[in-house]
């Protein structure tokens, strides 16, 4: 997953959108830098779970919405763990009250960098764009002085589709802040998604782009294809196979964590 940047209320999960398979290949790259290196994701819609797989690290996390949850196997590292939705939130409420109180520090001194920095997390807080939405081309824009999106979209013949979508994008934005929380707040992208749901769309290319230090420009390409093959289905059957193993260990989300820093940190 990328942690491209949240407490919307969310979509009953239905049949229909149970039913709906999909494959979906990502490349993510700065821009700045060219696209030579990018970061590449496969994401599979199945049987009512959504398996998001970083092939460079062999792992996979898996949302399960019918059990608000999500579990996450390092295939490399032969460890899982499971991480409910209410932990995931718990976590970002408490990041939430520390990024407000460090805003509250960075506006009390007299510089022009730390105001910049406030005003940089106070929108990660609380995200204000002006949309503006080209029916015919399908584009989006997310404007505002602080941080911009540029989206190109596509609109799936069934709105169930896009609800499954958004139910794996919010989510996935969240998870992402909580594994990496040097990565924007969630909030912004979940301001992003609240809009495309609200279009009936899904997106098919999406750029960041932000506009004070550190400044970044990030672009995710999305390949969709409305089935899936039998190689994806031979990637599935890999996983639940490696989760049903003794040789793969059980691990609490906060061991799982620990590990993913500290090998962070080594490279």
């Amino acid at each position: 997953m990328i942690a491209v940047l949240f407490l919307a209320t969310l979509p009953l999960w239905t049949p229909t959108v149970d039913a709906q398979e999909m494959r979906v290949y990502t490349r993510v790259y700065d821009v700045d830098e060219g696209a030579g290196k990018p970061s590449r994701s496969l994401t599979l819609f199945h049987h009512g779970r959504v398996y998001d797989y970083i092939p460079a690290a062999d792992e996979v996390t898996i949302l399960e919405p019918m059990h608000n949850r999500f579990t996450l196997l390092n295939a490399g590292r032969n460890m899982a763990t499971t991480v409910e939705f209410d932990e995931i939130q718990r976590i970002l409420k408490i990041s939430g009250d520390v990024v407000r109180a460090r805003v509250a520090e960075l506006e009390g001194e007299s510089d022009r960098t730390a105001r910049d920095a406030a005003a940089f997390l106070r929108f990660q807080l609380e995200p204000q764009f002006e949309p503006s939405f080209n029916e015919s081309r399908g584009t989006l824009q997310l404007k505002s002085p602080t941080l911009g999106y540029s989206i190109e979209t596509t609109k799936p013949e069934e709105a169930a589709v896009v609800a499954l979508w958004t139910k794996y994008a919010d989510w996935t934005a969240r998870l992402n802040y909580v594994l990496h929380p040097g990565a924007v707040l969630p909030a912004p992208r979940l301001a992003l998604n609240a809009v495309l749901s609200r279009k009936q769309r899904i997106p098919t290319q999406v750029e960041l782009q932000t506009n004070v230090a550190p400044k970044r420009h990030l672009r995710a390409e999305h390949r969709i294809d409305w089935e899936l093959d039998s190689g994806s289905l031979a990637l599935i059957n890999r996983w639940e196979t490696l989760l049903r193993s003794r040789s793969v260990k059980r691990v609490t989300f906060a061991q799982y964590q620990r590990t993913l820093l500290t090998a962070a940190q080594s490279r």
